[in-house]
This record gives structure tokens, C-alpha cells and sequence, in this order.
């Protein structure tokens, strides 16, 4: 399970490497869904 996951970050960094001029905003809304998450 952990092999899977690690391959699904591994993945995801990749598509964010690629698409770095869209990065702000993922990782904007991706801070905030984890606040929102963590605090609600």
C-alpha cells in the first residue's frame, strides 16, 4: 500500500514540476482544503 502511495506523490510532483506556472495556485488551494480540513 505504501509502494502505492509513494508512486502517486512521486506522480504528483511530477505533474506539478511540469505544469510549475499553475503550482501557486495548487498548492493555494491544496493549504487551504488541509486548513479547512485540520480545522473544521
Amino acid at each position: 500500500m505504501q509502494t502505492i502511495l509513494s508512486l502517486v506523490a512521486a506522480f504528483s510532483l511530477s505533474l506539478m514540476s511540469i505544469g510549475a506556472a499553475t503550482v501557486d495556485v495548487d498548492a493555494t488551494v491544496a493549504g487551504v482544503t488541509t486548513a479547512s480540513a485540520t480545522f473544521a
